[in-house]
């Protein structure tokens, strides 16, 4: 019994020792408000924190807004940009036309034979052939800013020669017939010689042409006046030039020697065509292929270059006429006339006559004939000569269904005959040097323009 009760109370009074230990570890009182305040002030923290991150969002979401809001209303302002492919021609610009952008590129492939009597000398003939990348040119027309700000620029790489400013102009509409135009261009004179290179009949431009007309005048720099444009509104289309001299282009401002070695000062051309009969879009080429209407146009032009020493006149005068059978004829008298300050005048005349009919859609055959008449003969030889003839004949086979690609995509093939060979090489239209006796050039020729 003893023993038991001794036992209690020793077990009695180590649980009152366990729980005074325990009563020693709590927290006090102030320990836990201490702890409390702790817990509220990092509380605050996080809520400061988050409050600056929600504002800085919230900043950077207006942010977004306000520049989306701006670009959609630059958008608004600005005309759309357009493009698409056009009568065989890529194009871009704005939906309003006061942009426009359209790039075309022209190649010209081809083989020539030429035979030429007595060519080596010594009653040998010659025979010379080959192929050749004629021209290989790429162009850019369209408008800037307005439509009637109109430009054109065109670059060449023709026969392997490095690449040249063939021409650049730009031209502006200031009334509905009237234009001003400055830059590089052709001398608004010879019909023959304006009409493109991928729009003649033959593969080449006449001996004629070459002679007396625009081989002579070629590309200026200066500044025309245009009426009528072109428009068939306007049954008169005229234009009047004030420029540097024949063959001026790609010169510095500074006078530079013209064709005949001379050193031009100043050139003025003009050109006035009436068209009587048909629209002017058939005017644009030698062929009456997709002629609708009968086409007749009169023309005539002129071109005064004064030099140190001489001064230059060409001229011209012709007519083209076209039926809705196919039937295409074109007609050009030309002239120079050359006043040294030593020696006597010059005046060299020439006609050139050509046509061509459409057998069927696809089919085209043509002719030509020029004649050059010199006041001052050459040397043929040991004699001289002062009249040439040339006879061309040929066939152009328009690709596409029915034809449809036109001058796009052609092939070309002409035979060309000089009895007494040519005045001069003539390198662009593929005429041999020396006119030592009768010559025959065979030419074939593919073409591409986009």
């Amino acid at each position: 019994m003893k023993r038991s009760h001794c036992l209690r109370v020793w077990a009695l009074l180590a649980g009152l020792a366990a729980v005074s230990a325990a009563r020693a570890q709590e927290p006090t009182p102030s320990q836990l408000q201490a702890e409390i305040e702790q817990l509220q002030a990092r509380v605050q923290v996080l809520q400061s924190q988050q409050q600056a991150h929600q504002q800085d969002t919230a900043a950077a979401i207006d942010a977004i807004l306000r520049d989306a809001d701006r670009r959609s209303r630059l958008l608004a302002d600005e005309s759309p940009t357009m493009a698409g492919h056009d009568r065989g021609r890529f194009w871009m610009g704005s939906a309003d036309g006061a942009f426009l952008l359209r790039p075309g590129v022209l190649l010209q492939f081809r083989g020539v034979a030429a035979w030429s009597e007595d060519g080596k000398g010594g009653g040998r003939d010659s025979t010379e052939s080959g192929f050749e990348a004629a021209r290989a040119r790429l162009e850019l027309d369209g408008t800037a800013f307005t439509p009637e700000l109109t430009y054109f620029m065109e670059f060449s790489a023709d026969d392997g020669q490095d690449v040249q400013l063939h021409r650049a102009w730009v031209r502006y509409q200031f009334t509905d017939n009237w234009s001003l135009r400055v830059g590089q261009f052709k001398d608004p004179v010879h019909h023959e010689e304006l009409t493109s290179s991928s729009r003649q009949l033959a593969v080449e431009r006449s001996l004629v042409n070459e002679v007396l007309g625009g081989g002579l005048s070629g590309r200026v720099q200066g500044m025309s006046l245009i009426h009528g444009g072109h428009a068939d509104s306007s049954a008169l289309s005229a234009e009047m030039a004030v420029h540097d001299g024949l063959e001026s282009r790609n010169t510095p401002w500074p006078d530079e020697a013209g064709p005949g070695g001379a050193v031009q000062h100043w050139g003025i051309g003009g050109r006035a065509e009436y068209r009587a009969l048909g629209h002017w879009r058939n005017y644009t080429d030698f062929t009456a292929r997709g002629t609708e209407k009968d086409l007749l146009v009169l023309g005539m032009g002129g071109d005064y270059t004064e030099a140190d020493d001489a001064a230059y006149v060409l001229g011209t005068a012709d007519v083209q006429w076209e039926n809705a059978g196919g039937l295409g004829v074109y007609g050009a008298l030309l002239l120079t006339w050359t006043d040294p300050d030593a020696g006597e005048d010059l005046l060299n005349w020439g006609v050139v006559v050509q046509g061509g009919y459409m057998l069927w859609p696809t089919w085209e055959v043509f002719g030509r004939y020029g004649l050059i008449l010199l006041d001052d003969a050459v040397a043929v030889g040991d004699a001289t000569e002062d009249t040439f003839h040339e006879f061309t004949v040929g066939v152009n086979r328009y690709l596409g269904t029915n034809g449809s690609a036109g001058h796009r995509a052609k092939i070309t093939i002409d035979l060309t005959w000089l009895p007494q060979g040519s005045p001069s090489r003539q390198d662009a239209i593929d005429v041999p040097a020396g006119v030592g006796g009768a010559q025959v050039i065979l030419r074939g020729q593919f073409q591409l323009a986009l």
